[in-house]
């Protein structure tokens, strides 16, 4: 089952990300898209592993795809889809995720005894985080390298080894934003998943206290002045 020419598609990555895309062409075993214009060249490694979806009658259709980039007609770069699994059809987004802003630990595992650095942690879901961290180390760290990172999402702590899926540096910023997948079981994902519905219930909260007007009446009897905070968002995945 392959989406059809002209369907309006979305190519979610392992950490949430989502991509949106027009099919091109459709073969017996493929379909393909121009490349995204919000992907850099040579960002996406060949068999990389992304979730193909499109609306279906009733939900979304969802199909494990490996991506393969090739130069297409009139030397337009491409992307073949092709189905790396079973389709199935869903009526909501597989993960949740939290924005953050907390220290968090980042190690690379593809050096013996490297230490532990210091990180940024941006954002959680219950398959990957994104964070930043200092060092031309990390700028230069291929895609699939091994990773690990500890972490703390709504009071209680995470430890994971990982891939990193993707690094960032912005011209001027010192800083990279690495994105990390987990490798860890099922437990994992449950409890993760938990935490980061509990922050994302609490980011909520916090931010409907925020939006209540100056002086407006209250059930709660002198209520405490919430410190500056800087406002934080979610999104769905």
């Amino acid at each position: 089952m392959l989406p059809l020419i002209d369907t309006a598609v979305e190519l979610r990555a392992p950490d949430g990300d989502v991509i949106p895309a027009v099919v091109a062409f459709v073969t017996d075993t493929y379909a393909a898209v121009e490349r995204p214009s919000a992907v850099a060249e040579g960002t996406v490694p060949d068999g990389s592993l992304f979730d193909l979806m499109w609306p279906g009658s009733n939900g979304v259709n969802i199909l494990p795809v490996r991506v393969t980039e090739r130069t297409g007609r009139g030397e337009t770069r491409v992307w073949e889809a092709a189905a790396a699994g079973e389709p199935q059809l869903v009526q909501r987004r597989a993960f949740v995720r939290a924005s953050m802003s907390a220290p968090m630990t980042l190690t690379d595992r593809s050096v013996d005894g490297a230490p532990a650095e210091d990180a940024l942690l941006l954002d959680v879901s219950e398959a990957a985080l994104r964070c930043t961290v200092y060092g031309d180390a990390w700028s230069r760290m291929a895609n699939g390298s091994a990773a690990a990172v500890s972490f703390v999402v709504d009071d209680t702590p995470f430890i994971s080894e990982g891939t990193v899926l993707r690094t960032r540096r912005t011209e001027g910023d010192p800083a990279v934003e690495v994105i990390v997948m987990f490798e860890s079981g099922e437990t994992f994902t449950t409890m993760l998943r938990a935490a980061v519905s509990a922050e994302r219930r609490r980011l909520l909260a916090d931010d409907a206290l925020e939006l209540v007007p100056a002086g407006a009446p209250s059930a709660v009897p002198e209520p405490a002045v919430p410190a500056p905070r800087q406002r934080k968002w979610w999104r769905l995945r």
